[in-house]
């Protein structure tokens, strides 16, 4: 937000690239690490668990 506002242009690429960082981890918490959970759990679980059963 502020960052991006600023006249300075190192100021405003900063912002930018924390706005660009903050959209592409949350795209990974949501739609990336799911899928890989989902994956792992598809080819046999969780191997921490396995010594349990």
């Amino acid at each position: 937000g502020i960052f991006v506002l600023s006249d300075f242009p190192p100021t405003r690429r900063f912002g930018v690239a924390v706005i660009l960082g903050t959209v592409a981890a949350a795209t990974a918490a949501l739609l990336v690490l799911p899928s890989l959970m989902g994956r792992r759990s598809a080819h046999g679980g969780n191997p921490a668990t396995a010594a349990v059963n």
